[in-house]
């Protein structure tokens, strides 16, 4: 009886710290969200992800220093520490960089829309276009293209991670969730 005592306040002290370590980090990534907008000055979708977690966001500015684009990495899991880096001139850290190996990125990219001489397979989601490219030469990424709302949005998949058909999926589910 002691034995079953003891495995349930185990059970419910372990169920306590999951429950508020993910509170953590959901108002942590909301947190991220706002310092985006307001960055950005307009509303970014950030996606998340069961299996991934966020390990890099910057913004960059153009040479007048208006805020251009937004880009996240997400990785498997995330190191402990943030790596030391380098400053890059034009460029906001927000969030890491946590040393990992992405396994997914995510740009927004305001005010570039146009996507027609883009080179790649183009596929039909939910009334979008998307643009399809793969870089084999260094890592095996996997890219999709499409813009809303006179932005673009470029997701990086790697392909050791994910499948095409994967890829294709997890975006479809993005684009939902930024039409909605």
């Amino acid at each position: 009886m002691r034995f079953f005592s003891i495995l349930l306040v185990s059970i419910f002290l372990i169920t306590a710290v999951v429950g508020c370590s993910n509170d953590i980090e959901n108002e942590e990534i909301k947190n991220l969200n706002q310092k985006i907008n307001e960055e950005m000055d307009t509303e970014v979708f950030l996606p998340q992800f069961d299996d991934l977690d966020l390990s890099f966001a910057y913004v960059s500015y153009s040479n007048n220093g208006e805020a251009r684009s937004v880009d996240l990495q997400y990785s498997k899991n995330t190191a402990e520490d943030v790596v030391d880096h380098m400053e890059y001139s034009n460029i906001k850290i927000l969030y890491g960089p946590y040393n990992t190996d992405v396994v997914l990125m995510f740009s927004f990219d305001k005010n570039y829309a146009d996507i027609t001489h883009v080179s790649g397979e183009r596929v039909q989601v939910n009334e979008v276009e998307i643009v399809i490219q793969e870089n084999l030469e260094t890592e095996s990424f996997q890219f999709h293209m499409f813009t809303y709302n006179n932005n673009r949005y470029v997701i990086g998949y790697r392909l050791d991670y994910f499948t095409e058909e994967g890829a294709l999926d997890s975006t479809e589910e993005i684009i939902y969730s930024i039409f909605n």
